[in-house]
């Protein structure tokens, strides 16, 4: 984008398993994908947890802010994180 805060996540259609050994394609991979993970920010938000979500664009694009990952910020932190703010 123009914006150098913001950037455009792209979903794609790619799979691949076992470390990247096997690769191919599942058509609507990435639309769901794109549509899944913006819900769930969407209930995070709603709970009063902050994300990175601004808006889905399209299909398979998402705006989101630019973010500086924490070096301890593992899933299970993240999660961690969430329930606290939901509970």
């Amino acid at each position: 984008t123009e914006d150098p805060d913001v950037l455009i996540v792209s979903y794609k259609d790619d799979a691949t398993a076992f470390d990247g050994q096997k690769k191919g394609t599942i058509v609507g991979k990435g639309a769901i994908n794109n549509r899944m993970t913006n819900h769930v920010f969407k209930l995070l938000e709603a709970e009063g947890v902050p994300t990175h979500l601004i808006e889905e664009l399209n299909d398979r694009e998402t705006a989101v802010k630019k973010v500086e990952i924490a070096e301890d910020a593992t899933s299970e932190t993240i999660l961690k994180l969430a329930l606290k703010h939901m509970f």
